[in-house]
């Protein structure tokens, strides 16, 4: 994609917004913060810089490049901002583990008139998980279940789990597991790992039989949390 850029920009041809932001996207995939650059002074140079989708993905580059400091000063740039943007911003803030300003975004995203969304949700959830915000995930648990998001989102749901594993709540986890339509191995996995956290080998082992049982087959990660509990 970079190389395709490169040839557009030899061939004194204009990129567009669609080029920008797919080309933004392939650094932050790689996060490729050198290269990321580069693409970001061609957008300023176009002015383009302050366009809310270009603004996004940059904002969502430089937050899996980890420079939280760009990524919030680009945010602050947008004339707008939407869902994407502010998800951009919160994502950026949970990769960089700068936790309290993600949860600051929720509440300041939520003033605007800009509701959170299945992503937005998930990030939040993972705030809550890595400084053990019990109470904060709680009220957003309380904002799914009002919403049915936890048996038509997966994701949402492994999130749930993942997090009040990590709070040391492996009861309500259980619960939360044991509740879901539909389980996979992601799921599973996070429930015998909180187990093992807690020294429960047997309940992890039990879970695991169980997950046999659905037809669910084990990866990498149930192995190693396993062969953990066995020990």
């Amino acid at each position: 994609a970079m190389q395709i850029f490169q040839q557009l920009h030899m061939e004194a041809m204009m990129p567009n917004n669609v080029t920008f932001v797919n080309v933004i996207l392939a650094c932050a995939n790689q996060a490729d913060e050198k290269e990321g650059k580069h693409v970001h002074m061609r957008a300023i140079a176009c002015n383009l810089e302050e366009n809310v989708v270009i603004g996004t993905a940059l904002v969502d580059l430089y937050g899996k490049c980890g420079n939280v400091e760009e990524a919030r000063r680009l945010f602050n740039s947008l004339a707008e901002r939407d869902s994407f943007s502010w998800n951009a911003m919160i994502t950026a803030y949970v990769t960089c583990d700068v936790v309290e300003p993600a949860l600051d975004c929720l509440n300041l995203m939520q003033q605007e008139g800009v509701c959170p969304n299945d992503v937005t949700l998930i990030c939040i959830l993972k705030a809550c998980r890595i400084i053990g915000d019990v109470d904060k995930g709680q009220e957003m648990h309380a904002q799914i279940e009002t919403k049915g998001l936890s048996e038509k989102n997966l994701f949402i749901s492994s999130a749930l789990v993942d997090m009040y594993v990590k709070c040391g709540l492996i009861a309500i986890a259980r619960k939360v597991h044991s509740d879901l339509p539909v389980r996979n191995v992601v799921t599973w996995s996070i429930l015998i790992a909180g187990y093992v956290q807690q020294g429960k080998g047997h309940a992890a082992l039990n879970s695991y039989e169980k997950m046999r049982s659905e037809g669910i087959l084990p990866d990498a990660i149930t192995f190693t949390c396993i062969l953990k509990a066995c020990g």
